[in-house]
């Protein structure tokens, strides 16, 4: 019967309608991949520290892979909060008595501290809660009291409703329970109860289910009278033990759980703040304890909504007199009632043949070994943690985490001599037995004693596997490799199933592309900047003139690199880098490329100004970083702010201050961010395939005092959706949500607005063309009357975020925000753009167009979820960069300061890559009819792998996405990932044979045999027969099935009818080139039209031939003498486009008095 989930027969729960089946229901088929990850882990280390355990204590370890590094931060907070959990919560087993009268609130803090050994006078456990485990006399009896009091703070904490759904509590496992002093009495009191028509005639055992299920709720909710929960002595004890206790037993101010006020009459949702709808527990009959409470009977019949109300009100009553609850002031208008804390005891569960809300074996047992291991002065859990060591994590960090991990006699007599700066970064410094790494592992880690791996989830090729499984077992003994297979990742489901398929994986060297500019320009900057002897130094304030207002370059370097000697010696080294590069390219260079010396003196001239503005990115993040001092300085000067304001514009400025510290770092090591040559190899001014090209930054503010703040990066097409506005970003146990992008300046303009631009995406391919559209596409010429116009584009460059939470073992996945993302590229300003027109006896089948170094560009339009799709953008305010929420809404920011400007952007980054685009004949599209989406997401991946087969090429290499988008598939755009590209394409469109060798390839990936797909050269699909071991019907991961296209599976159908029949074409198709010469952009809008009919002279076809006025024009790679020759014969003027900038200007300048006078 369709319909919601709204009533578990089980267990008596009635859900609200605010809350989603997914969710109820989760429990029966999902599972938590960092749970599992935490578990097995935590129980091989375990194992490893049993008292039988031989092995040596520094060889107790293991790595731990993931595919992200953002997942790596979320798994090691997982794994380091799920310890803190299962010892906090054996410690308050430990601690509770068996006693019928329990354990009262006073006392629970003291006996949770006892258990777990947290005395002073009990030195082997001083390390675990104390910074300073020297600590003596009245500091020490203060650091007693603090841990004291917020473990008492935690014990109440732990009991919200709701709270760590992926690890029940004890009192949910059924180990203790709460019991109401006098609640026996009360509920017999029966002059109490005269005021409500039920309770009035309620027996006393109905009274006190209704009393338990309303004290129970208040309870979880924390509307709760106690010093534990009082907000005012919670920042007063956060503030004492901030430098007393280590975390993640301390408290952090602001970041804490204070008692809310139960309100059997609240405000609706909407007519209040969210800020303070967490100040409040709602008790209508519409709320959960009011739904509960009319399930109850009383006399064979269920209460109305009144009567709930009623029922509440006189238990609340009764209970007052009693001393179990007290009226307090309410945060907003109405009544408001917490329960007394004094009047609540715990003990351990007493055998009343009720069943626990929970029933899990494993969480139940493991509670009992730790309180019983805890009761016994055992070692528990004490001692096992994980962190993460990524590229993220500053470099000097990463080393003492290296040496914690090691733990030998050197690395020992390193972290003793680092104590102040572990102290620093708050990073002990005592054995690590585990780090969660990201699949590069920039590791200085000796791992020949390393026995163990784990991998979060299957690698995404047997290439990955092999790398990441071969870091165990070094030492020569046997090794332990633990893949988790998550039951809903098909990737890791077939596997599973198969994993021989996985574990016998080869490592294939990588491909870099010889003729992709940027990457031989990058090593010819090297090469410059080599030979003009400019030694600079670490820190990249310290090549600059600081003084000046645009901080250029020192004036000593520039008199340095612009001198005559820098011109020659550097001229010298790069034109014998280029003669080299030059017997490579042999007879066919690639179009960037004229001669070793032309070449040589145009990237020795150009070198000094791409130097100074290498550095434009610092200069940006500095401007951004003072600009938001400054602006909170001016918002502190006004008096007539709020003291929310207030402590908002002082923290703006404290994170300000701290970013130009960061920036200004004057002891910056070879693994900093900022480490100037690191740096410059980020930019794309210096060679370096270790870090993404031209990277998105995301300042992190660190923990408390802003320790470990820094810049995260992200490849930039990454970066739009993981760094999007409002996204979580995982580092160092935290979550940091992306409040602001860094403006390289403020909103100008009488209106204050940041600059925008738009874009027309093109309906037929998806090319991109930018401000207003003209009449076609420059790419497929097809009419733009139809296009998609974007518009308030605004380029992201780097991004700030603020702390928002401390990750926790209910974090079993990233919370993404889920971004509407399209892609766009432009042909315009590439050179040497050419085309090949694939086609049979039936006609065209494709055209392909290359263009080396296109300009792509990733748009991100909003949330996926949002109301309205055609509403694209996002708010910001263009002043501070601030994301904000759209005008009438009651955001956070808003709130406190209403008359803040407000403007819509699109978030867009944009990159430069080689880049092919393959269109389909629209009548063929036409007639795919409903199968389109079917079809042409099979083509899009049967090609993809049927290209990585032939080139050789690792998964992820070469990316292909269909446009011009998801929902329209008409063409496919591929375009090389890899940093310096992979060369792939460039040789798909220049050499014969290549499509028909990659279409043959994609057929064989498809389990089709090599002699059927010869047969069906001339009979089409019917003629493909499945090999032997061919077991799938639509697809799978031995053929076109892979980690990466896993959205895509649905619609992958590897015996589709239409999509075989286009390979069998293509394998057969004959090949022309189209590659004329004339230039992609609108660079001769001011040239009349050529003729119509091109000119062919040989195999070059010329369309830019005004026959007229006997002028022709030709890109400059397709020129020749025999071609000039040739025309002069003809008595036709010639004119070469060529590809330096300035003599290209000069060319058109030239073209264009040649034309004029003739009409367009």
């Amino acid at each position: 019967m369709p319909g919601r989930f709204k009533f578990c027969p089980a267990c008596g729960e009635a859900h609200s309608d605010s809350t989603r089946d997914i969710n109820r229901l989760a429990s029966l088929s999902a599972e938590g991949r960092s749970s599992a990850t935490t578990i097995i882990i935590a129980t091989v280390l375990r194992w490893m520290n049993a008292p039988e355990s031989v092995m040596r204590k520094a060889t107790r370890k293991l790595l731990a892979f993931t595919d992200n590094r953002q997942d790596a931060a979320l798994q090691a907070g997982h794994f380091n909060d799920f310890i803190f959990v299962t010892l906090l919560r054996g410690a308050i087993l430990a601690a509770l008595p068996d006693a019928e009268e329990g354990m009262p609130d006073d006392q629970i803090g003291a006996a949770i501290q006892a258990a777990l050994g947290f005395l002073g006078r009990q030195q082997a456990r001083r390390g675990e809660w104390l910074i300073e485990p020297e600590l003596k006399g009245a500091n020490l009896l203060t650091a007693e009291r603090c841990i004291r009091d917020v473990l008492a703070h935690r014990f109440w904490v732990d009991q919200r409703r709701g709270w760590r759904y992926t690890n029940p509590n004890l009192e949910q496992l059924g180990l203790i329970e709460a019991c109401y002093l006098s609640l026996d009495e009360m509920v017999a009191d029966d002059p109490l109860f005269s005021s409500s028509k039920i309770l009035s005639k309620a027996s006393p055992d109905q009274r006190k289910e209704a009393a338990l299920i309303l004290f129970d709720a208040m309870r979880k909710g924390l509307a709760i009278e106690c010093d534990a929960l009082d907000r005012v002595k919670l920042e007063s004890l956060a503030g004492r033990m901030r430098s007393l206790i280590k975390a993640p037993w301390s408290l952090e101010e602001d970041k804490f759980h204070a008692s809310t006020a139960f309100m059997p009459r609240s405000p609706k949702r909407k007519e209040m703040k969210q800020r303070d709808e967490e100040l409040i527990l709602r008790g209508s009959p519409q709320s959960a304890v009011g739904r509960e409470l009319r399930l109850l009977r009383f006399g064979g019949e269920r209460p109305n909504s009144k009567e709930v109300t009623d029922i509440i009100d006189c238990i609340l009553s009764a209970a007052s007199t009693y001393g179990i609850a007290t009226q307090v002031a309410a945060p907003i208008e109405g009544d408001a009632w917490r329960l007394v804390a004094s009047s609540i005891a715990f003990r351990r569960a007493q055998d009343s043949g009720r069943a626990p809300e929970r029933d899990n074996r494993f969480f139940k047992g493991l509670y009992q070994e730790i309180a019983s291991l805890l009761a016994e002065r055992g070692e528990a859990l004490f001692g096992l943690e994980g962190r993460e060591h990524t590229a993220q994590v500053e470099s000097d960090l990463r080393e003492l985490r290296e040496a914690r991990f090691r733990y030998g006699d050197e690395d020992l007599v390193q972290l003793n001599t680092k104590t102040e700066r572990l102290r620093e970064l708050r990073e002990d410094s005592r054995f690590l037995p585990t780090l969660f790494c990201s699949p590069t592992m920039e590791l200085g880690v000796d791992i020949s004693e390393m026995n163990m791996v784990y991998l979060r989830n299957v690698p995404p090729t047997p290439a990955n596997y092999a790398q990441r499984s071969g870091r165990a077992g070094r030492s020569g003994q046997a090794a332990l490799v633990v893949a988790y297979c998550a039951a809903q990742s098909p990737h890791d489901q077939y596997f599973f199933r198969d994993p021989k398929a996985m574990v016998d994986g080869v490592v294939k060297p990588p491909s870099i592309d010889l003729t992709n500019p940027d990457l031989v320009e990058s090593h010819l900057h090297a090469e410059w900047l080599a030979a003009t002897g400019l030694a600079l130094k670490a820190s990249i304030a310290d090549n600059l003139d600081m003084a000046g207002t645009q901080k250029p370059l020192l004036p000593e370097y520039r008199t340095k690199i612009t001198s005559d000697e820098a011109n020659n010696a550097s001229t010298e080294r790069v034109t014998a880098v280029l003669q080299a590069l030059s017997a490579d390219y042999g007879s066919v260079p690639p179009d960037w490329f004229s001669t070793a010396d032309d070449h040589a003196s145009r990237v020795v001239s150009a070198a000094p100004q791409n130097f100074e503005a290498a550095f434009n990115r610092w200069r940006d993040l500095l401007a951004a970083a003072e600009r938001q001092v400054e602006d909170a300085a001016t918002t502190l000067k006004d008096y007539s702010i709020s003291p929310t304001e207030r402590r908002a514009a002082e923290a703006r400025q404290a994170a300000g201050n701290t970013q130009i510290k960061l920036l200004l770092g004057r002891h910056e090591t070879q693994g900093s961010d900022f480490y100037v040559y690191r740096y410059l190899a980020t930019e794309g001014f210096l060679p370096g395939y270790n870090f993404p090209r031209l990277p998105l930054m995301a300042f992190v503010p660190g923990g408390q005092g802003g320790k470990g703040q820094r810049y995260i990066q992200r490849a930039r097409f990454l970066a739009i959706s993981e760094f999007g506005p409002q996204s979580l970003v995982y580092h160092e146990g935290r979550a940091y949500r992306v409040d602001r992008a860094l403006l390289k300046e403020a909103g100008g303009g009488p209106e204050g607005q940041l600059p925008t631009f738009s874009v027309a995406i093109c309906p037929a391919c998806g090319a991109g063309h930018d401000g207003e559209p003209p009449e076609e596409c420059h790419v497929c010429r097809q009419p733009l009357s139809g296009a998609d116009l974007i518009q308030k584009l605004h380029r992201i460059d780097n991004v700030g975020t603020r702390q928002a939470e401390r990750i926790t073992a209910n974090d079993e996945d990233r919370r993404r925000q889920g971004f509407e993302l399209q892609t766009t590229f432009s042909f315009r300003h590439a050179t040497g753009v050419s085309a090949r027109v694939l086609s049979d006896d039936l006609g065209d089948i494709a055209i392909a167009t290359f263009a080396p170094a296109a300009s792509v560009r990733r748009i991100n339009k909003g949330l996926r979820r949002r109301k309205d799709l055609s509403d694209i953008g996002f708010w910001i305010d263009p002043k501070s960069g601030y994301w904000a929420g759209a005008p009438g809404t009651q955001d956070e920011e808003e709130a406190a300061n209403p008359t803040k400007a407000r403007q819509k952007i699109t978030p867009v980054v944009e990159d430069r890559k080689n880049a092919l685009l393959v269109r389909f004949p629209a009548p063929w599209l036409i007639a795919l009819g409903d199968r389109s989406d079917v079809v042409m997401t099979t083509l899009q991946h049967a090609l993809a792998r049927g290209i990585e087969t032939v080139f050789q090429l690792e998964e992820g290499e070469i990316l292909v996405e269909p446009t011009p988008s998801k929902d329209s598939r008409n063409a496919l755009f591929f375009y090389e990932a890899a940093e310096g590209g992979a060369g792939a394409l460039s040789r798909l469109i220049n050499e014969q044979g290549a499509f028909n060798a990659v279409a043959r390839e994609a057929l064989s990936v498809m389990h089709y045999t090599d002699a059927s797909i010869g047969d069906a050269r001339g009979r089409g699909p019917r003629a493909l027969a499945a090999a032997d071991d061919a077991r799938c019907v639509a697809g799978c991961y031995r053929c076109l099935l892979s980690y990466f296209n896993q959205p895509d599976h649905e619609q992958i159908d590897r015996q589709d009818e239409q999509a075989l029949d286009l390979l069998i074409r293509l394998m057969n198709a004959r090949s022309a080139s189209t590659a004329s010469s004339a230039p992609c952009g609108d660079e001769l809008l001011n040239c009349p039209a050529p003729d119509t009919e091109p000119l062919v002279v040989g195999n070059i076809t010329l369309p830019l031939i005004w026959r007229k006025c006997r002028v022709a024009a030709v890109e400059g790679n397709f020129a020749s003498n025999e071609l000039i020759g040739a025309l002069k014969a003809k008595g036709v003027r010639l004119i070469v486009l060529s590809n330096d900038a300035d003599a290209r200007k000069t060319a058109i300048a030239e073209l264009e008095a040649a034309l004029k006078g003739v009409s367009a």
